[in-house]
């Protein structure tokens, strides 16, 4: 994680990076106007997600925004599997969300603004753009 906070402090020298368990973090009373959680949620098991979901509602200001990307799929699935498109193929828990359960995710705290849609190494990603209710 420090050797990709480096590389991101190249691009975003002003941003303040926090190296931690997102669900163990204490943010304390700090809100943010907006929240970027492109290829994150996915890593978090669908209960944890609800939560992850929940604590960033949380930590965005009222008409806060959350930009959120991640790989969507026919079927929803979740495990441990074997990473494929890196050359060390290292394993990692995955959960693989169908795009309308992933709306699903959002109904309650979140409005949908904007959805896009794109092919990156080979996976479809739907990256959202919404606000806090």
């Amino acid at each position: 994680a420090e050797k990709i906070i480096a590389v991101a402090k190249d691009s975003s020298p002003n941003t303040t990076f926090i190296n931690d368990d997102f669900l163990q973090h204490d943010f304390g009373t700090k809100k943010f106007d907006a929240i970027c959680a492109k290829a994150f949620l996915h890593l978090f098991p669908k209960d944890d997600a609800y939560t992850v979901l929940n604590k960033i509602a949380d930590l965005t200001q009222e008409n806060g925004a959350l930009f959120l990307a991640t790989t969507i799929h026919d079927a929803p699935t979740e495990g441990y599997e074997e990473k494929q498109d890196y050359s060390e193929s290292p394993i990692r828990y995955r959960k693989k969300w169908t795009e309308a359960e992933l709306l699903e995710a959002f109904t309650h705290n979140w409005r949908i603004v904007e959805k896009n849609y794109n092919t990156e190494r080979s996976k479809r990603w739907l990256a959202l753009t919404l606000q806090k209710k």
